[in-house]
């Protein structure tokens, strides 16, 4: 989602102004670039220009408030600027307010018919609200516009498959792909589209997946989608435990920190793990972990010493595919007896599946497979409501399984 740059020519600025809000800009200093425009907007309170540049550089330092009051002040200056309502309205859609994002974009495109950003971020509005056949429309829209627009054939891509429309969704990742062969979301999708499982996905798409809902992560997963799995994992652990204090626990795919919420009351070192920087900067705001690492669970796993009583999973695993590595180094690592609990996506095959959502399933005869092979013992399973998709709720397999002893 990206707010709409101006064009220079469309005032009279001084030369070293326009080159430096260019260059603080590519560069990615967004800080910089806001005290910049704070300090010349005193000069020149009525440039569009510099009013805009200071509302992205808010955005992108996620100061949401601000950033609306910059785009609002833009157009008080110029109300028939089509691209301030929209993204006045990215600001809106930032914080989830997608109802208002919504009117902002129609006012956009009402004032310009070809805003090609309100178009494609109206859709990724609607999609977000599961309004899937309106969000085809808009990508649809943009895509007349500009037809190599990669994200656009994505996000029309994965609102084909929410609506059940497999043939046009792999259409789509197929003209995304065309386009842009390396695109991680194009190449992984494809393969689930066509049923074809792979070992893992690209870790890049697993980093851009979760850092783009980190902001909204909590509220869509625990209010929206009623999910409870971090509560029973807490559950299972505290009584597994007899009410004891746990000594040490690892948190694999710790995200924003929804299960180690539930167990630091009763836990003396918790530590996190995860692949998203942006998730686990919301982690580290809740200050309820000692340690939290920026890997891969694999590469945290292989590097560090596995020095902890309990290593959990929660909800993870459909974004890993084949666990053999993780559970060859937590079964050959560890020096002592701990406890691996995890949760899966329940299916009924003999193996792990990548499913046509992009996540993968795995079968409980897959976890006894890797059981026997690297040397647990499995003592506990059943089969919960993970959470909800598409109105109906996902089963899940939840495991604790135990090293045997050195």
């Amino acid at each position: 989602m990206e707010s709409k740059s101006f064009n220079p020519a469309q005032e009279e600025l001084p030369s070293w102004i326009n080159a430096t809000l260019g260059e603080l800009t590519i560069q990615g200093k967004f800080l910089e670039l806001s005290e910049f425009c704070e300090q010349v907007i005193q000069e020149y309170p009525n440039s569009i220009i510099i009013w805009n540049n200071l509302g992205n550089a808010y955005r992108q330092s996620e100061k949401f408030a601000e950033a609306s009051n910059a785009f609002r002040k833009l157009l008080a200056l110029n109300p028939t600027l089509s691209d301030g309502h929209s993204n006045l309205g990215a600001t809106f859609q930032d914080v989830s307010a997608f109802n208002v994002a919504i009117e902002c974009y129609k006012t956009a495109i009402c004032l310009d018919s070809n805003n090609l950003n309100a178009h494609y971020n109206m859709g990724l509005a609607l999609k977000s609200q599961g309004k899937y056949r309106d969000a085809i429309m808009c990508f649809n829209r943009a895509l007349v516009l500009k037809n190599d627009f990669v994200e656009a054939h994505c996000n029309l891509a994965d609102a084909y498959r929410c609506e059940g429309r497999l043939v046009e969704a792999k259409e789509a990742c197929n003209k995304a792909f065309f386009i842009q062969p390396d695109n991680v979301f194009a190449k992984h999708m494809l393969n689930a589209l066509k049923g074809q499982t792979t070992k893992s996905p690209p870790q890049q798409f697993v980093e851009q997946l979760f850092d783009q809902y980190a902001r909204t992560f909590d509220h869509e997963l625990v209010e929206k989608l009623r999910y409870n799995l971090p509560a029973t994992l807490g559950t299972l652990i505290f009584n597994r435990a007899d009410g004891k204090v746990v000594n040490s626990v690892l948190d694999m795919g710790c995200g924003t920190g929804l299960f180690g919420a539930e167990i630091r009351s009763f836990c003396s070192t918790l530590e996190g793990v995860d692949i998203s920087k942006k998730m686990l900067q919301v982690a580290k705001h809740k200050n309820i972990y000692d340690k939290l690492t920026h890997k891969s669970i694999t590469d945290f796993l292989s590097e560090a010493e596995l020095n902890y009583d309990y290593f959990v999973a929660a909800d993870v695993f459909e974004y890993v595919g084949d666990l053999s590595e993780i559970f060859k180094l937590i079964g050959s690592k560890t020096r002592k007896r701990v406890t691996f609990i995890f949760s899966t996506e329940h299916s009924e095959t003999c193996e792990y599946r990548l499913e046509n959502t992009g996540r993968y399933s795995h079968s409980k005869l897959y976890i006894e497979k890797l059981c026997c092979e690297f040397g647990y013992t499995l003592s506990h399973f059943e089969i919960i409501k993970l959470r909800k998709e598409m109105h109906s709720f996902l089963d899940g397999g939840v495991y604790i399984l135990e090293t045997k002893v050195p």
